[in-house]
């Protein structure tokens, strides 16, 4: 909750909360200052219709400010208010997004879902079930469209994190790194930005979105732009509903072979994210699964005065991570989870999610994605797994095989929701 909302008491966070949707509707359609709508808000002994509202305090200020628009401001503030009451909603974390899913957010699934700059668009010329099939950006880059650029994608992309049974906890957005460099909040892109972040925060219950950033370097840039990201949050974003929750990092420049000093030196630098994001963001990195040993000998690194495998010192380092698994059976996701720290991170309370592939891998092997086969994928075991029915029963297979487990979808329409093809259907 914005700082702001301090100077009202003793409301409920559930109060607090619709001001906020309210005041971020306002602000976009009447131009209005979030300080302004406050102190409509505090001036319910001029009006009537503040009657309604629970736990008052006339703070005895007057004003020559238009009435009209006072009263306007506080009759959305109650409407919302009365029905939020009816519907039984008691926290900020259980608004729906009126489309049929308003489960609290104790009874919703936990996801984490991956977005990229680009991502499949069947609706783009050419980009039927055979172009799908081939998955290029070389060869078909007019079906590689912005994945959040205009408000029909925005819409859909937060009703798929939506949806009832499969609901996302953590979206990883990729794309705000030049908005928060840029460090204008009068740009359309931060406008933009703000309103995305708002949507998503007022439409998903519980969903906190981290800026994803993918660099690559063995020295981690992506570090540097944590600092902007916090800057955007602190001085831009006129809500917490416009805030980015945390930062996600996808740096796979590791190597096994390194030496302990070269080891040392990219801990080091993944450091420098959680000291740069403060309490402000929370940090998430990603760990391939195999990052752990070395031709079979564990990697102990000497790291922050403790002796350690590599893989522990990064869930030490980070809030959460996710495992990059890479293999299409259940119980071979636990199986590789279990050696790269789940024990360990579920001691220390910290999330470890599961990460598929949903994308083509080809030349890789067909089994490690439930990305549909290929003509080129000649090689392909009879029991590989392909299409979304299958991932959903694999990953609640694993589920059941390991408490806490938790799906991290790689990624949003590609093709998870694209409709590309019978296999990958649209929600």
């Amino acid at each position: 909750m914005s700082y702001r909302l301090k100077y009202i008491l003793p409301f409920s966070n559930t109060y607090l909360y619709h001001i906020e949707i309210v005041s971020h509707v306002v602000r976009l359609h009447f131009n209005e200052s979030f300080e302004f709508i406050l102190f409509c808000v505090r001036w319910e002994l001029n009006f009537p219709v503040a009657r309604f509202l629970p736990n008052f305090i006339n703070f005895g200020y007057k004003s020559e400010e238009s009435s009209m628009m006072c009263t306007r401001y506080l009759a959305c503030v109650v409407l919302l208010y009365i029905l939020h009451s009816i519907e039984g909603i008691s926290s900020h974390s259980e608004i729906g997004n009126g489309k049929g899913n308003s489960l609290k957010v104790d009874q919703r699934k936990k996801y984490m879902m991956y977005t990229w700059q680009t991502s499949w668009d069947p609706t783009a010329p050419g980009c039927d079930q055979k172009a799908f099939l081939e998955f290029s950006k070389t060869s078909t880059p007019q079906c590689w469209t912005n994945t959040w650029d205009t408000a029909a994608k925005r819409d859909k992309m937060f009703s798929v994190a939506n949806r009832p049974g499969r609901e996302v906890e953590v979206l990883l957005l990729y794309g705000t790194k030049g908005t928060v460099w840029a460090r204008d909040c009068s740009s359309s892109e931060t406008v933009w930005l703000r309103q995305t972040l708002a949507q998503g925060h007022s439409t998903v219950p519980g969903l906190q979105i981290y800026g994803l950033l993918s660099d690559g370097g063995a020295n981690v840039p992506e570090a540097k732009t944590v600092p902007h990201m916090v800057w955007y949050n602190n001085n831009c974003a006129q809500s917490n509903m416009e805030k980015l929750d945390g930062v996600a990092v996808n740096n796979e420049d590791f190597r096994k072979n390194w030496s302990e000093k070269e080891h040392v030196a990219f801990l080091t630098a993944l450091n420098k994210i959680h000291l740069n994001a403060g309490g402000e963001l929370k940090t998430h990195f990603s760990i391939g699964y195999h990052w752990y040993h070395n031709n079979g000998k564990g990697i102990i690194v000497d790291f922050n005065g403790k002796q350690k495998n590599v893989v522990h010192h990064m869930i030490d380092i980070f809030d959460s991570v996710d495992v990059q698994t890479a293999f299409v059976l259940g119980e071979q996701m636990v199986k590789r989870l279990l050696k790269t720290g789940w024990n360990y991170s579920q001691r220390l309370n910290k999330k470890m999610y599961n990460t598929v592939y949903l994308n083509r891998v080809y030349p890789e092997p067909c089994q490690i994605s439930f990305f549909p086969v290929t003509p080129e994928d000649k090689a392909c075991p009879s029991w590989s797994l392909h299409g979304e029915r299958p991932m959903w029963q694999q990953l609640d297979k694993a589920e059941r095989l390991l408490p806490g487990f938790l799906p991290s979808l790689h990624y949003y329409m590609g093709p998870y929701s694209s409709g590309g093809n019978k296999q990958w259907p649209k929600h």
